[in-house]
């Protein structure tokens, strides 16, 4: 039912442009069937993005029908390609074929990434989870995740005196802790100061959170702490 919908509304959208092209004289226009190499690449890479939108959206059986689509776009497009490369070895200096724009590139980049990033969560966290998660991570740039277990012991100090320092001088880690008696699917914000000595447990990433934040395992990028006398911190995970 979804794959005859999608169908629809692309049938739907080529008649919009036909009935343009018409209104506006241009009856020479090619169309699906009869686009150039170029614009056929074009659909194509409208097509990886398209399906890697829905494949985010999606779960179960119609989430792995929007991965074969995906696959099978990825591999027209590199014949495409291929093919793109062959005439332009032919082809005269002034002849050849434009390089991809920057929105061609752009496509294929996000779909790669979002991809990249849903295939390195757990298996624990379903596959539509994982794919919404990762296309907000490539939309907005970042997931930002508060650290829990600030309040514990000492920790309210060694906020304060994170404060004092230069924030480019603190090295965020997250560390698993399968040992953990109370969650062996753990998650420390183990942090340390460039120059200093030793490494501090801040504080852990919170249950709810764990799942998306194995694929990013190692350094953090960015630390940063928040509240007034009682402090708070949060950490910026990067796409």
């Amino acid at each position: 039912m979804e794959m005859t919908y999608i169908t629809m509304e692309r049938d739907a959208r080529l008649a919009t442009e036909i009935a343009r092209a018409l209104w506006s004289g241009e009856e020479e226009r090619p169309f699906r069937g009869g686009l150039n190499i170029d614009e056929t690449l074009e659909v194509l890479l409208d097509d990886l993005k398209w399906y890697t939108e829905c494949m985010a959206e999606s779960d179960g059986d119609l989430r792995d029908l929007y991965a074969a689509k995906i696959a099978e776009t990825e591999a027209t497009i590199r014949e495409t390609e291929a093919e793109i490369a062959e005439r332009a070895a032919i082809m005269s200096a002034e002849d050849r074929p434009k390089p991809p724009t920057e929105r061609q590139a752009a496509s294929r980049t996000v779909a790669a990434r979002v991809c990249g990033i849903a295939n390195k969560i757990p298996r624990s966290v379903s596959r539509k989870e994982a794919f919404t998660l990762a296309w907000a991570i490539v939309r907005d740039g970042w997931l930002e995740i508060s650290v829990a277990g600030t309040l514990f012991g000492s920790r309210q100090e060694a906020l304060r005196k994170l404060a004092t320092y230069d924030p480019k001088k603190i090295i965020v880690l997250l560390v698993p802790e399968p040992d953990c008696k109370h969650d062996p699917e753990a998650i420390a914000v183990k942090v340390m100061v460039n120059g200093g000595k030793g490494i501090y447990t801040l504080g852990y990433v919170p249950r709810t959170e764990t799942g998306v934040a194995r694929a990013f395992l190692g350094a953090v990028p960015e630390l940063r702490l928040v509240g007034g006398e009682t402090k708070g911190a949060r950490i910026r995970l990067a796409a």
